[in-house]
């Protein structure tokens, strides 16, 4: 073979070799960037889901609270007996709402039955004993009701005794046991609430509530809402 003909096979040989070795840095250039939108786009749904599943639990919990705060002052008639729902009064309201607004507690007649708590002597159809100055209801935690933040947690109210017995002002301090040990709702693991406000409006009678938490996975992963609860049976007496 001549001598040109073997330098033109060489050139050939090494012109092919520098576009595979192109070829290749463009492949991985390619290959490098879609790599990185797969991943943006990847931690964009991932945050994005967890987003969603905060937000369903937030409203989860608030349209919780909203099934039993817009019953507050609630009490089924009675026609016979007498009542109790004024032991239970706090300068004559049925709730208490603590200074730092992030604790509330309040009372209603959730079985209906015209007490609060549960009618213990149904043949003399009263909530109160033979005296009419104690209250003769039992299982009176079934029916006090409180939410209050703490810690980052939200807790509900809790309360072990099964003392029926109270009197006067001893029925409604119960409605101030916002330091108590209460019932844990949320963990910290699942998320960490911020903020939990309420904010009674006396009067036009709707309870607002200002929420903000954010997820335990990523700080920036956040949620908030204000709401309102129309309360059904505000101004009832």
């Amino acid at each position: 073979m001549s001598q040109p003909a073997m330098l033109a096979r060489s050139a050939k040989a090494s012109f092919s070799l520098v576009e595979v070795l192109i070829s290749l840095s463009l492949s991985l250039v390619l290959l490098f960037v879609a790599g990185s939108f797969y991943a943006q786009h990847y931690a964009a749904q991932e945050k994005q889901a967890e987003l969603l599943r905060l937000q369903a639990r937030s409203h989860q919990m608030i349209n919780y609270f909203r099934q039993h705060i817009e019953n507050i002052n609630f009490m089924a008639y009675r026609k016979y007996g007498k009542y109790n729902l004024d032991f239970f009064k706090l300068k004559n309201k049925t709730y208490y709402l603590a200074p730092n607004q992030s604790c509330l507690m309040f009372v209603y007649d959730l079985n209906s039955d015209g007490c609060i708590g549960e009618m213990a002597d149904t043949s003399r159809r009263s909530c109160l004993d033979s005296t009419e100055s104690i209250n003769a209801a039992t299982n009176l935690t079934r029916e006090i009701f409180g939410f209050k933040l703490e810690n980052q947690e939200i807790y509900i109210y809790s309360e072990k005794s099964r003392e029926a017995k109270c009197k006067g002002a001893e029925c409604a301090r119960k409605l101030q046991s916002c330091d108590n040990k209460w019932d844990q709702l949320t963990f910290k693991a699942d998320l960490i609430v911020d903020e939990l406000k309420f904010d009674l409006d006396e009067r036009k009678g709707f309870m607002k509530i200002k929420y903000q938490a954010h997820s335990p996975k990523d700080r920036e992963i956040a949620y908030g809402l204000e709401t309102k609860i129309h309360i059904l049976n505000w101004g009832r007496e």
